[in-house]
């Protein structure tokens, strides 16, 4: 919406403009008719946390809008999927799994054999008598066949676990090599935002308060801000994440036996984070070791992803740092003019991914402009 014309004597309201009228609307007004207007008396927001706040600034500057006062991450119970061939894990089986921290602490383990009971029985029992059974839950119903899955679920939302299930550590189930290990596939992270996010943003830039200096080029005869220099850019969280920070804390190395090399690769387990918080299947990245090589990420399983061209280097068996790759490869700054307003839904279930990301701010002028901000979550 427009800042309403500083009255001049005579008053000269004759243009056409956009502005808040009476009762709770906003219009097109001229002089003092209303065009036209919307009735916002229906428009509402209900909000749980909220904070204003008057941000300078300054000339060729450019800021991040920190949220986390107000924001919200919403923690969720964090689970993995197992996926397993259970045809090799029958009678005479024995198998090992264990839960570390996420700085890779171990916080427990247990192992089993599996007897003519089933594997269920023999998990459910080993599982029931160790340490881990206060910190995590799981889920054998759907461990059948080539694609057997057991899901492990925290039991304490917002908190980050690292998991390894070795299966068959004998080989007497015919997996090779053995032990099969699996890291989990992650079906839901234990937060909803990576970062916080809100549901309502209003940022107000205070032209009429901007410290204006004769020389800026910005002020007309009058010594009137002139029109085409009142606009500040703004451009989103993610994005600007993207491109000024896409390295990640992941590490890989190549398969050798694969044919080719380069396109199979193994994401190492002392990695400091978990490779599904970062990549997902259609993501683009390369491998430190050559950074020219990338390519699209076509599988995922556990320990084990591939790739639909060589990337990295070959000869390299261990700790090349991955990184994603976007496009474009530059922030898109947006112009934000007199008033800019953003809101959203209610998150309800686990699912719900409504809430607004975070902004930066620039200005692109020589003069410094306060900006007054309003939030809400």
């Amino acid at each position: 919406m427009s800042i309403k014309p500083p009255i001049k004597c005579p008053p000269d309201y004759s243009i056409l403009c956009f502005r808040m009228t009476e009762c709770k609307k906003a219009g097109i007004v001229k002089g003092i008719k209303t065009q036209l207007a919307v009735d916002l008396q229906d428009f509402f927001v209900p909000v749980t946390n909220y904070e204003e706040r008057q941000i300078t600034l300054k000339a060729g500057s450019t800021k991040f809008i920190d949220v986390s006062s107000v924001g919200e991450n919403t923690d969720l119970a964090e689970s993995y999927e197992f996926v397993a061939n259970a045809n090799n894990c029958g009678n005479g089986t024995s198998h090992t799994y264990t839960l570390y921290d996420e700085d890779l602490n171990t916080l427990g383990s247990f192992s089993f054999n599996v007897t003519a009971t089933g594997f269920s029985t023999a998990f459910t029992a080993a599982y029931t008598a160790s340490n881990v059974n206060s910190l995590v839950s799981f889920d054998t119903s759907t461990f059948t066949g080539a694609t057997g899955k057991i899901r492990v679920t925290a039991a304490k939302k917002g908190v980050k676990y690292r998991h390894v299930f070795e299966f068959d550590t004998t080989g007497f189930g015919g997996y090779y090599p053995y032990p099969y290990s699996h890291s989990g596939n992650l079906v839901t992270p234990a937060q909803r935002y990576v970062s916080p996010r809100v549901k309502l943003m209003m940022i107000y830039p205070d032209y009429y308060k901007a410290n204006v200096l004769a020389n800026c080029g910005c002020i007309d005869a009058s010594g009137d801000m002139k029109s085409n220099k009142k606009y500040i850019e703004y451009a989103y969280a993610d994005q600007y994440s993207e491109v000024t920070s896409p390295g990640t804390p992941i590490t890989a190395s190549p398969v050798l036996n694969a044919d080719p090399l380069g396109n199979d690769w193994t994401w190492d387990q002392s990695s400091t984070d978990n490779f599904d918080y970062h990549f997902k299947v259609g993501d683009m990245l390369y491998a430190s070791s050559n950074p020219l090589k990338r390519a699209f990420i076509t599988e995922k399983d556990g320990f084990f992803f591939s790739v639909d061209t060589p990337i990295g280097d070959d000869t390299l068996t261990t700790g090349q740092a991955l990184t994603h790759v976007y496009s474009p490869n530059s922030v898109k700054w947006r112009k934000m003019g007199d008033f800019y307003l953003h809101t959203t839904g209610q998150d309800v279930i686990d699912t719900d991914r409504i809430y607004i990301e975070s902004l930066w701010l620039r200005n692109p002028h020589s003069y410094d402009l306060p900006v007054k901000i309003l939030l809400g979550s």
